[in-house]
């Protein structure tokens, strides 16, 4: 069981280091609006304490950073510690302009609270993307201190949100003007990494709604740029950071049959050599001939495709991505000249071949 008093969120083992978790935004937001509650009933609690979710008695108290009356509104803010997580919000000013009203809860957002545009996520298209478990927590530590029948408009706003929204996954999700109100437990737990693989798969779903069949999974941002240059869709292209079989397994799990690993051939040379999760320490592995079955992950058996080819690099083009041709450069048209250096083929010559960016896996 939590048990989460002033001292803070308490501390987690971390490489040999004690560090310090934090509190999500969601459980922030849930503060602020109960402080904002509680000042329209006359009180001005310095702290608010917040039940957290998945029920039992876990509990978390937060300073209240301000509260300020508006008429028949109050609005309260909560300053987010994410502790020792390198949060990009850490810091953030959460916000909740609360007006008492009969009848339910209903919770909107408010300035620099994003909107989903795409299907696919757990908010639906049009909403403020506020995910369930904190609307939820909103909603149940509201009622604790409303009367029964007396329901209340609360709006959760983030004024730095939309600068904040451009350092995290938003823009690649299709969330937009702001960042995201979440939080399952309550609490940020300091260098998760399940964390951090559990925020790359709403990308899967976004591209399974979008009819997407075919991926483009690459380690870094680097790629992603790459690929939007050969024309491949934005939804297709996968940000996988260091989990490939991680993310391997979330594209068996959402129905994808292939997939193509685009990335820097360092990288990438660990995948084939059946290294799945890039950022260990170094191993010597045996290299995979071409066709070779047994690179293993989770049980499954992964076959190494032969790599595609350029073929004439400057004259041809070079392969095509679910039916649209990819040229040599990276944007359509762009033909350097024969004989010279391009960035894809260092010693270019109309008759190269060399090997794609890319590597073919598919399931069997």
């Amino acid at each position: 069981m939590l048990e989460h008093k002033t001292q803070g969120a308490g501390y987690r083992l971390h490489d040999g280091k004690m560090l310090r978790r934090g509190y999500s935004t969601g459980t922030c937001a849930a503060a602020a609006a109960k402080a904002a509650a509680l000042a329209l009933l006359g009180q001005a609690p310095p702290e608010v304490t917040v039940r957290l979710p998945g029920g039992g008695d876990a509990e978390a108290v937060l300073p209240v950073a301000g509260v300020e009356l508006e008429g028949d509104r109050a609005r309260a803010w909560v300053i987010k510690d994410a502790g020792d997580d390198p949060d990009v919000t850490d810091g953030a000013r959460i916000e909740a302009t609360v007006r008492l009203q009969p009848g339910e809860i209903v919770i909107r957002g408010g300035r620099g609270v994003g909107v989903v545009t795409k299907p696919g996520l757990t908010v639906p298209p049009g909403q403020p993307a506020i995910n369930p478990g904190p609307l939820q927590m909103i909603r149940d530590n509201l009622s604790v201190v409303l009367s029964s029948g007396t329901g209340a408009e609360v709006v959760i706003s983030v004024p730095e949100g939309e600068q904040l929204a451009r350092r995290t996954m938003n823009p690649r999700l299709g969330i937009t003007g702001g960042i995201s109100i979440l939080g399952t437990t309550g609490i940020v737990e300091p260098m998760s990494e399940e964390a951090f693989k559990q925020a790359l798969v709403p990308q899967l779903e976004i591209a399974r709604a979008a009819g997407q069949r075919t991926l483009l999974l690459t380690p870094g941002r680097r790629g992603v740029s790459l690929a939007a240059g050969f024309g491949v869709p934005q939804e297709a292209v996968i940000l996988i950071s260091n989990f490939v079989g991680f993310m391997l397994d979330e594209c068996v799990r959402c129905g994808f049959r292939q997939v193509v690993l685009w990335g820097h051939v360092g990288k990438l040379a660990k995948v084939a050599a059946g290294s799945f999760q890039t950022a260990g320490p170094r191993r010597r592995l045996p290299w995979p001939q071409s066709g070779e079955q047994g690179r293993t992950w989770s049980g499954r058996s992964w076959t190494l495709l032969p790599p595609r080819r350029w073929s004439a690099c400057c004259r041809k083009p070079a392969w095509t991505w679910s039916g649209v041709t990819w040229p040599c450069g990276p944007a359509a048209g762009r033909r350097p000249t024969p004989g010279t250096n391009c960035r894809w083929a260092p010693s270019c010559s109309p008759t190269a071949e060399r090997p794609s960016a890319g590597m073919s896996r598919r399931r069997r």
